[in-house]
């Protein structure tokens, strides 16, 4: 009886230690729309001459999850320029989402 119990409780501690031992998969279909953005705007050509250009860009989502900018607050026309080419009907993949709420990404250039 005695070794029967051992023996169970060895395979406990076994399985139970590699099952903590696994990490989870992220999916890289459920990524944030604020990873989705920042990644389409990682590789650009805007030069940014020593100072951080700003811009709040204020958009939404339509039914094929395409953004729609609504406006782009900046004193920078180029950037606004930018951003309008760069955002303008992307497509995201994102799940969870409502036709038409609106959204608030603010976009910092550095040099």
């Amino acid at each position: 009886m005695g070794k029967l119990s051992l023996l169970t409780a060895w395979a406990v501690m076994l399985v139970s230690g590699s099952v903590w031992a696994t990490t989870p998969k992220k999916s890289s279909e459920v990524r944030t729309l604020s990873e989705q953005i920042h990644e389409i705007l990682a590789e650009n050509s805007i030069y940014v001459k020593n100072e951080d250009l700003t811009a709040r860009v204020l958009f939404t989502l339509n039914e094929d999850k395409r953004i729609v900018i609504l406006a782009i607050k900046t004193e920078y026309w180029d950037v606004k320029g930018f951003l309008n080419r760069r955002l303008g009907r992307k497509k995201v993949n994102i799940t969870d989402f409502e036709v038409g709420k609106q959204y608030v990404v603010d976009v910092r250039l550095t040099s």
